[in-house]
C-alpha cells in the first residue's frame, strides 16, 4: 500500500468516526425530545367525521336514535335544531326517552372517556365547545334537566367540574352552574357552538371523564358537545372557565388592649384604652387581630412603632395563625389570633398605634387596619385634697396638690384617680378626673374641678 493510500484510508476512518458522533448526537437529541412532555393541549376528542352510536374512543349508555333526526343520543353530523359553528361530527342528544327511537325510561344516559394519561402533568384544564338549539326566551329546559361533566382521577371517585343547569320552572335557559345551587347561572347557552374551560386542579397517573345527560326528554330539550380537549398548562387554554373565582372582599380588625385596665377605660377597637403606671413599670398589650372578610389574608404584618416587641413578621404571624382554627398556614375568614407584648421600664407617658397589613390572597386587596393604646405615667402626689371653692355654688370644688419637685416645670397633662376610701363625691368608683394642664405649676397648686366631674351638693 502506498503511503498516499494509507492516509486517504485514515482519512476515510476520521470521517466515518465524525459521521458517527454527529448521528449518535443527532439521535441522542431526538431521544430527548421525546423524553420532555410537550406543555400545551395533550388530549382532544373530537367524534371524527361519522354518524355513530359506537364512537371509538367514547363509551355511549343509552345511545339511540341514530336515524330519527330530532329523538336521540348519538354521534351525528347533522342537526334538526339549527346549532350553527359545527364541523364534522358531534355528540348530540334531545328527548332522549322519546318511545320510538329510544324506548321509554332512557331519561339519564351517559357519555364516559377512560384512562387519559395524566402523569407528570399539572395545571390540567378541560375544555369543550358546547351549544343548545334555541336562544333566550325559545329555550325549553325544565328545572330538573342538567348535563353534568365529571373527572375520576386514579379511581378516587368522580367529582363536578362543569354543571350545566336550567334557571329552573318551566321552559327556562340552561346555563352553568357556578355556585352549586342547582340553578343556571349568568352565563347562558346559546344556538352557536362555545368554547368553554375550567381547571381541574388535581394531579395523579389517570383521569376518567363521565358527562351525565339528566332529563333531556321533550322535544326541544337538547344540548350538543363537541372538540373535548384537556391542557396542561392553563395559559394555553382558548377560553376562560365561565366560573371564574369571585372577587373575594377583604378586610380584618386590629385591637391593641392594654392587659390591666382601669376603671373608665373602655377596652374597644376604637383605640379609647388606656393604661396607668409608675415610672419605670412595663406596659403589657393585648393585641387581637380578626379576618373580618370573605378571602384569605396574606403578605401580612404587625408594627408597631413605639412597643417593638409587639411588632410582628409575617413568619411569626403564620406561627399564631398555625395555633387557631383549623391549624394550617392560612389566615382564613373568621379567624382571630391573639398575644401579648410588653414595654419595659417606662418613664413617660405614649400613644401607641399597632398597625396591620396584609393583602387579599384572592382578591389582592390591600387591607390595612390600626388601633392605638395609651400609656399614662403618674408623678408622686402628696397631700392631696378636695375642697369646696368659696362661692355660691354647691358643686364648686377645687382639687389641691403637693407635687413631687421632680414634676414641677415639666409640660403636659396630668389625670387623677380617687379612690372611693378618699371621697363619696366624684361620680363612679374610682373616678377619672381632668385632664389637668401642669405646664407652670409650683409645688403646690389648685386646679378648679368641673361640676360635670361631680354629682350631689357641698354637703357631700
Amino acid at each position: 500500500m502506498l503511503k498516499t493510500d494509507l492516509l486517504d484510508s485514515n482519512k476515510n476512518e476520521a470521517i466515518l468516526m465524525a459521521l458517527g458522533r454527529c448521528v449518535m448526537l443527532v439521535f441522542s437529541f431526538f431521544f430527548f425530545l421525546l423524553s420532555v412532555p410537550l406543555s400545551g393541549q395533550f388530549y382532544t376528542e373530537d367524534f371524527g367525521t361519522t354518524a355513530t352510536l359506537t364512537p371509538a374512543n367514547v363509551t355511549l349508555t343509552g345511545a339511540c336514535g341514530l336515524t330519527d333526526g330530532d329523538d336521540h343520543f348519538a354521534v351525528l353530523t347533522t342537526n334538526a335544531t339549527n346549532i350553527s359553528g359545527i364541523t364534522g361530527a358531534f355528540l348530540s342528544a334531545q328527548d332522549t326517552d322519546d318511545a320510538t327511537a329510544c324506548g321509554t325510561g332512557n331519561d339519564i344516559v351517559t357519555a364516559e372517556i377512560d384512562g387519559i394519561n395524566i402523569s407528570g402533568r399539572s395545571d390540567i384544564v378541560l375544555c369543550f365547545d358546547v351549544a343548545e338549539g334555541d336562544n333566550g326566551s325559545a329555550q325549553n329546559w325544565d328545572g330538573s334537566d342538567a348535563v353534568v361533566f365529571e373527572i375520576d382521577i386514579d379511581n378516587g371517585g368522580f367529582i363536578v367540574l362543569a354543571d350545566i343547569q336550567a334557571e329552573g320552572g318551566t321552559n327556562t335557559e340552561p346555563g352553568f352552574d357556578c355556585d352549586a345551587d342547582g340553578f343556571a347561572d349568568d352565563v347562558k347557552l346559546t344556538n352557536t357552538m362555545t368554547t368553554y374551560c375550567f381547571p381541574v386542579n388535581l394531579t395523579g397517573s389517570s383521569l376518567d371523564l363521565k358527562i351525565t345527560i339528566t332529563n333531556l326528554v321533550a322535544g326541544d330539550e337538547d344540548i350538543a358537545i363537541d372538540n373535548i380537549e384537556f391542557y396542561d398548562d392553563t395559559e394555553s387554554a382558548p377560553a376562560p372557565s365561565p366560573c371564574a373565582p369571585p372577587i373575594l372582599e377583604a378586610s380584618a380588625t386590629i385591637s391593641k388592649e392594654d392587659s390591666t385596665p382601669v376603671s373608665g377605660d373602655s377596652d374597644d377597637p376604637d383605640g379609647d384604652d388606656y393604661q396607668f403606671l409608675q415610672p419605670g413599670e412595663t406596659a403589657t398589650f393585648t393585641i387581637t387581630v380578626t379576618n373580618t372578610g370573605m378571602d384569605t389574608l396574606c403578605t401580612m404584618s404587625i408594627a408597631d412603632a413605639l412597643s417593638t416587641d409587639c411588632s410582628k413578621d409575617e413568619a411569626a404571624i403564620l406561627a399564631l395563625v398555625q395555633s387557631i382554627g383549623d391549624n394550617d398556614d392560612f389566615f382564613e375568614a373568621g379567624e382571630s389570633f391573639s398575644y401579648t407584648c410588653t414595654q419595659a421600664n417606662v418613664t413617660a407617658g405614649f400613644e401607641n398605634i399597632a398597625i396591620f397589613s396584609s393583602t387579599g390572597c384572592s382578591s389582592a386587596t390591600v387591607v390595612t387596619e390600626s388601633d392605638k393604646s395609651t400609656v399614662e405615667v403618674s408623678c408622686r402626689i402628696e397631700n392631696l385634697s378636695v375642697q369646696q371653692k368659696c362661692t355660691d355654688e354647691a358643686n364648686d370644688y377645687s382639687l389641691c396638690i403637693d407635687f413631687d419637685t421632680m414634676t414641677v416645670g415639666q409640660s403636659g397633662m396630668f389625670y387623677v384617680w380617687l379612690d372611693p376610701a378618699m371621697t363619696t363625691t366624684p361620680t363612679g368608683a374610682n373616678a377619672k378626673l381632668g385632664p389637668y394642664s401642669y405646664s407652670s405649676l409650683p409645688a403646690t397648686g389648685c386646679f378648679d374641678i368641673p361640676p360635670s366631674d361631680y354629682t350631689g351638693d357641698a354637703s357631700d
